[in-house]
């Protein structure tokens, strides 16, 4: 999609509408009279009622002026010629919607097995989560063991980030509450196979560092305060505004309490047969 917005489309939804203008046939055609029913005026392509224009499988372009509807479909004219065509089917019906419908509703995919790093920051705190040998452990604002299901609730909502919907607000609209956001979860990746950066650091000392990627997603208020169902969400570096359900809202809003582990001692503990407490 190029107009209203630059986004991809949902093939889905767009096959229907090219395959109701390749598939065109017509049960009459005609030249315009001077008057009647058979007129430019009178089929309503003299002043038409929708155009669309295409482009088909060989480049060429081409025009088609909808006039009124009529008993076994619609009047038409193509490319300007004065030919009056009734089409057995309309092919606006399946072209005129909210483009919205037309978006593919998958924002993001991200490869989770290459996360290392988890950073969610809430307006008062941020909780940082690094992964080491497979296992999750925060890293800030305290070191402790990862509360691996909330972790895995986290990724799997990052694995494929998809709307609920759109919306024309920008993100700096106070009723988004993306400036600043509620929420941001960013994971970083770490990219398998890539070229190493060189570190900052200069000489003998220094050392390379794997090249690494961050996706960014911010979290705002809900959209409706009163059903709840999603709330406001956008991508760090974008300018569009989506909907995100509000499940995937809770799984991503996680605090420290929520992200380090419950239990406070080794499994191991359980299964020890003495105990001696040195006062």
């Amino acid at each position: 999609m190029t107009q209203p917005v630059d986004a991809p489309v949902d093939e889905y939804s767009v096959s229907p509408a090219t395959d109701a203008l390749k598939d065109l046939t017509y049960t009459e055609k005609f030249e315009p009279e001077a008057s009647g029913p058979k007129s430019a005026e009178a089929t309503g392509t003299a002043s038409p009622h929708r155009v669309v224009k295409f482009t088909d499988d060989k480049g060429q372009e081409h025009t088609l002026f909808v006039g009124k509807r009529a008993v076994g479909g619609v009047y038409a004219t193509l490319d300007g010629s004065k030919t009056i065509y009734l089409l057995d089917k309309n092919p606006v019906e399946t072209l005129d919607k909210d483009p919205s419908e037309f978006r593919s509703k998958l924002v993001k995919v991200v490869p989770t097995d290459e996360i290392e790093t988890l950073t969610v920051k809430h307006r008062d705190q941020t909780v940082t989560l690094k992964k080491s040998d497979g296992k999750w452990g925060s890293t800030g604002p305290s070191t402790a063991r990862a509360n691996a299901s909330a972790v895995n609730g986290i990724t799997d909502q990052l694995k494929a980030i998809r709307a609920a919907g759109f919306t024309e607000l920008k993100k700096d609209n106070l009723a988004t509450g993306l400036n600043p956001p509620l929420v941001s979860v960013t994971a970083e990746m770490v990219e398998k196979g890539a070229a190493t950066q060189p570190a900052a650091a200069t000489g003998p000392a220094a050392s390379s560092r794997p090249a690494t990627t961050a996706v960014t997603l911010d979290l705002g208020y809900y959209t409706d305060p009163t059903s709840k169902k999603t709330v406001y969400a956008t991508l760090a570096g974008t300018s569009g505004v989506f909907k995100l359900p509000a499940v995937a809202f809770t799984k991503l809003n996680q605090d420290l309490r929520d992200l380090r582990d419950p239990v406070g001692m080794p499994g191991e503990v359980r299964d020890a047969t003495d105990v001696t407490i040195t006062v």
